[in-house]
């Protein structure tokens, strides 16, 4: 292996580029076989290297699910404020019309009494100074 193949094998293993550049052939060699025997010559993974990270992947999960579950409740209450407004509004036009009913009735009544009793002079029956309003 070479020099530059051996320095690039250290700095994967986690090695300062100035400790390696200090090391003569032999030390780098020496290095290199001790970390060989004690099964550290894999590369050390970093936080750059693309992967599946279960811990970030649940925390993103979860969020999603709150955000979800926020905007449900979001929904949820805005029918409730429309349904709410829709009820107040019913119970106003029930209450207007319930009013028109009464009006209405109490118009009728009031016309029916003005017939009764406001009669013209000359349909007054009998000449007698008493009066009597013929009813119909």
């Amino acid at each position: 292996m070479s020099s530059l193949h051996l320095s690039m094998k250290l700095l994967e293993t986690g090695y300062e580029e100035s400790q390696i550049q200090a090391m003569d052939r032999g030390q780098l060699m020496t290095l290199w076989a001790e970390l060989v025997v004690a099964g550290k010559d894999k590369p050390v993974a970093t936080g750059s290297a693309v992967g599946y990270d279960p811990e970030l992947e649940k925390r993103r999960l979860d969020f999603e699910m709150q955000k979800f579950e926020e905007d449900r409740k979001w929904r949820e209450k805005e029918l409730q404020d429309h349904r709410t407004r829709y009820e107040e509004e019913m119970r106003m036009k029930e209450r207007e019309l319930k009013i028109q009913e009464e009006r209405a009735k109490m118009s009728k009544s009031l016309v029916n009494k003005t017939k009764v009793y406001a009669r013209p002079k000359n349909q007054i029956i009998g000449g007698t100074g008493v009066c009597c309003v013929a009813r119909r």
